[in-house]
């Protein structure tokens, strides 16, 4: 690295990083024996700006004034002392010292990453490249050409045997950061926001309890009913919990120009946009798909295709089981992704035929289209700019959806819409099971009634099946549909299906 660094260049590198740490202060100061305190008071501009914040002094103890070429030198020499430089050679433990007393610095217990906080971020960042930066500008600012690769080797290895250790789950586990405050993630209460709280994400919103005419409005004019208005903020406060308790995923679905973009940029707004990916469903199987989920709450995509969907990666995701991510250029890691998943959809992709599926999806339709005088286009815009009310009242609403169990709210117009989803993934006679019988333990019906009905209900449905196939069929999904195995028994010369019973008023004559 050129060794000709300036003091703006200095000032640059250290002032994200560099506060006095009172934890470690008193045994720096027992590190360094000679601070020279008189030269400090006439330290003023951005090299007195950056003396008082590692030193901790007073801004008002700073005099203001011209540097002269000896004060400047005389302050290189106290930074030489600081760090631990005498005669071009470095003593690691005085700089270690140093930066230890300086920085908020934690070593993660297995990983072995060490983490450093960005005051002007307000968030931790892994360390290496940027106490790399900061050393080499420290080292070469103050001494000359005294950094090396080696050198900072040696110093990071000294920094991960004597910093902090924290066990790697504890990361971002216990807040979430907004920019003035942050969710306790056990009470759901917003607290003051502090360095300690070890968060590696922090959204800029602002939560407060405000009014938010805008978004009310473009709540109304998008759905039409309450309850799917109250899904909706639940679903926005489920991205900011710890992990995916709510075991789903969502669709938003319409054919376009009907809101889907601008609730996925009010979420995107809330969450943080750093916080967040927009990966596309499909591309969530290929080898390297799940690498730009790693440190990711959400992932919002707006733009998906119709191929196949890649459900037991989805599965995995709305559980939380450990996955292995290839990540380019790296060795394999296995690990926990905790991310919500939202997917905006013009058409939908083909669906699973299992419960599984079913279980886990949730689809929030989008039924009116806003072309031409219908449409704001200030929209957009205007809703970010409620984003801090809108963030306080899903905030709310996560504290009511933990209460109930993460059990979401559906309104039937959601229902209605999941269910004709999943039945163009159904068989006919998946679809018959599901419609008209249901388990019931000591129950069992003949099973050549069960054919008639069929029958009669394929009529209905306007459609015909052969029996090899409708039974090969419902037996493959019998399990699914009726969660009781397919088992019967031979009565007097008749087949009997054990367990099951007709639902009321959908009988064999119905």
């Amino acid at each position: 690295m050129n060794n000709k660094v300036t003091l703006d260049d200095l000032v640059k590198e250290l002032d994200p990083y560099l506060r006095t740490n009172d934890a470690f202060a008193e045994n720096y100061k027992r590190e360094c024996t000679r601070i020279g305190p008189s030269m400090l008071l006439h330290l003023s501009g951005q090299l007195g700006e950056i003396v008082r914040r590692c030193l901790g002094i007073e801004k008002d103890m700073i005099l203001s004034g011209e540097f002269q070429e000896n004060q400047v030198l005389h302050f290189k020499g106290e930074l030489c002392h600081m760090l631990g430089i005498k005669e071009g050679n470095v003593n690691n433990e005085i700089l270690n010292a140093f930066l230890l007393a300086h920085t908020k610095l934690f070593v993660t217990k297995s990983a072995n990453e060490l983490w450093i906080f960005n005051y002007d971020d307000g968030v931790y960042e892994l360390a290496e490249n940027i106490l790399g930066r900061v050393l080499a500008h420290l080292l070469n600012y103050a001494g000359g050409n005294v950094w090396s690769k080696s050198k900072e080797t040696s110093v990071l290895g000294l920094l991960e045997r004597k910093a902090r250790v924290v066990d790697d789950d504890k990361l971002d586990a216990g807040f979430y950061a907004f920019r003035d405050s942050a969710l306790d993630l056990d009470t759901l209460k917003l607290v003051p926001f502090s360095p300690n709280q070890l968060t590696t994400k922090k959204s800029h919103t602002n939560p407060k309890d405000v009014d938010t005419p805008i978004f009310d409005q473009f709540m109304k004019s998008t759905f039409d009913d309450d309850i799917t208005r109250q899904f909706v903020i639940q679903w926005v406060g489920y991205q900011l919990d710890r992990g995916v308790a709510g075991e789903t995923f969502l669709f938003m679905v319409s054919t376009g120009a009907g809101g889907k973009s601008s609730l996925i940029n009010v979420i995107r707004q809330i969450v943080g946009p750093r916080n967040c990916t927009s990966e596309r469903l499909q591309s969530l199987g290929s080898q390297f798909g799940l690498q730009p989920l790693l440190g990711k709450t959400s992932l919002l995509a707006d733009e998906s295709s119709e191929d196949d969907f890649p459900f037991d990666i989805v599965k995995a995701l709305t559980t939380g089981s450990p996955m292995t991510v290839d990540v380019k250029n790296k060795a394999q890691i296995e690990v926990k992704l905790p991310i919500k998943l939202t997917f905006a959809v013009n058409t939908l992709p083909p669906a699973e035929a299992t419960i599984g599926f079913s279980r886990r999806l949730l689809v929030l339709p989008f039924k009116h289209v806003f072309l031409g005088n219908m449409a704001n286009k200030k929209s957009p815009q205007q809703l970010l700019s409620e984003a801090g009310g809108v963030a306080f009242k899903a905030i709310k609403a996560l504290q009511s959806l933990r209460a109930n169990s993460y059990r979401f709210t559906e309104s039937p117009a959601m229902q209605i819409a999941k269910e004709e989803y999943l039945n163009k993934g159904r068989s006919q006679a998946m679809r018959f099971l599901l419609d008209r019988m249901e388990k019931k333990p000591g129950s069992r019906i003949k099973k050549s009634d069960v054919y008639k009905a069929f029958e009669k209900w394929s009529q209905q449905e306007d459609t015909t099946e052969p029996l090899r196939s409708f039974w090969k069929d419902a037996q493959q999904h019998w399990q699914s549909a009726l969660s009781i195995s397919y088992s019967k028994v031979m009565v007097n010369g008749y087949d009997y299906i054990l367990d099951v019973a007709w639902k009321e008023g959908k009988g064999d004559n119905d």
